[in-house]
């Protein structure tokens, strides 16, 4: 997962979850979600036309204290906006995303 690990942690270093914490380097936990077809997403009127995936970024806080965050990626149209707290930023989906994307273990509602 080298390129969506490097994705989560820039993510999670520019979002507006990071509060101090640093990254340790160690992202796991790779899940696409199916859609729930009674969910709704913010500021997406049919949230049904995404597909959504979610990784864990591993974070130590100053004190030494480990914890996690996770980052969400909401794909459509061969774009993928990246979420950590809110959309941080939007790229093109890569063959070699989608590739790790495609190894993502699945969840259902």
């Amino acid at each position: 997962m080298k390129n969506l690990s490097e994705i989560a942690i820039k993510a999670f270093n520019q979002g507006s979850d990071n509060f101090g914490e640093r990254p340790t380097g160690k992202v796991t936990s790779l899940t696409h979600e199916l859609p729930n077809p009674k969910a709704w997403c913010w500021g997406d009127p049919n949230p049904n036309t995404h597909k959504y995936y979610s990784c864990t970024v591993h974070l130590v806080q100053s004190d030494g204290h480990q914890c996690t965050s996770g980052v969400g990626f909401y794909v459509k149209g061969g774009v993928m906006e990246v979420c950590s707290g809110h959309i941080v930023f939007t790229i093109p989906v890569t063959a070699e995303i989608q590739e790790e994307l495609d190894s993502a273990e699945i969840l259902q509602w």
